[in-house]
């Protein structure tokens, strides 16, 4: 089943090859979760739903679409959203797969505003909702995992270990906040810290808890608004990292705009200027000790730009993706 932002809603009939798509508009997204209850019938036992954001990583979707529905604990309803990217993959992929809906955006909203609207369209069907991005791949085990830590733990939000697809190695256990304001990953468990923090990549919500919150900020666009969502959901309940539940993703640093730009914009939107301070003043040393001496004109600009919009919550993407070499 495939949604499509802004177009007229219509049902192509069965073809010869069985292949259905419904194509309706986004603002009538809260529809959707009906229609998929009533194709796929109703199981008390597959407690959650997921949202799985997709932007122009190609047909290796697949690997990360198959993991999750071939879970021991697969999901009630799955909706797949496209943050525009216009390249056909999930058209291919929602052809042979009748038991997920594909939602078109007209525009890149970021992943705090793709993600919102996948969890519009789905609705409270669920009292679980995940998150997932289009390049993880979940262990077969892991929702069966992560539910079942959800539940025993009381938590407003869970993930799991996340672990390189290459290598197998840990590079997630959830996060912290260092002592100047900025996060860090938890690489192992023998130190125990508390969690403050899940990796986005793959989150497993309370429903209706996060509806109180009114989901992902979408403020961020990208980046931090895992950070920011985890805070916000802490004040509902406690969150943590199901060390059981085990899914794989390559990963990359942040890029230098939005890591300046967001990490000041988090604390500035919690009055907290020390920790926001320090990260403009990072910042600020970076570009004279590094930039400057190498005549890193691009990443000048990204580090001022970021700072900038940080303070004022502008956002530019020009310079979005460059990052630390």
């Amino acid at each position: 089943m495939v949604v499509r932002a802004r177009l007229v809603a219509m049902q192509l009939q069965k073809a010869r090859a069985q292949v259905g798509a419904n194509r309706m508009s986004d603002t009538s997204a809260e529809e959707v979760p009906s229609r998929i209850a009533a194709e796929r019938g109703s199981d008390s036992s597959h407690n959650y739903s997921a949202v799985v954001l997709y932007y122009k990583l190609g047909s290796s979707v697949a690997d990360t679409i198959d993991a999750l529905m071939n879970q021991t604990h697969p999901p009630s309803n799955v909706i797949v959203v496209d943050n525009a990217s216009k390249d056909g993959v999930l058209a291919t992929v929602a052809s042979r797969r009748r038991d997920l809906t594909v939602l078109e955006l007209d525009e890149n909203r970021g992943y705090a505003g793709g993600m919102n609207a996948g969890a519009k369209a789905i609705g409270d069907s669920t009292p679980l909702t995940l998150f997932l991005t289009h390049e993880v791949v979940l262990d077969p085990n892991c929702l069966r995992n992560l539910t079942r830590g959800m539940s025993a733990g009381k938590h407003s939000l869970v993930g799991p270990v996340l672990k390189r697809g290459t290598t197998g190695k840990v590079w997630s256990r959830g996060g912290v906040f260092t002592r100047w304001g900025g996060v860090k990953h938890i690489l192992d468990d023998r130190s125990q810290p508390e969690v403050q923090w899940i990796d986005g990549a793959c989150l497993l919500v309370d429903t209706a808890k996060f509806r109180d919150i009114r989901g992902f900020d979408e403020d961020y666009f990208l980046y931090w608004e895992d950070v920011d969502v985890s805070a916000r959901l802490r004040t509902q309940g406690t969150i943590g990292c199901v060390d059981t539940a085990r899914a794989s993703q390559e990963t990359a640093t942040t890029p230098i705009y939005f890591q300046i730009r967001n990490q000041i914009l988090f604390w500035r939107k919690r009055g907290k200027w020390v920790p926001a301070s320090l990260a403009a003043a990072a910042a600020l040393a970076k570009i004279f000790i590094r930039d400057i001496p190498h005549w890193r004109i691009k990443v000048i600009e990204a580090r001022v730009r970021g700072l900038i919009d940080g303070l004022t919550g502008e956002l530019n993407l020009d310079l979005a993706s460059l990052r630390e070499v």
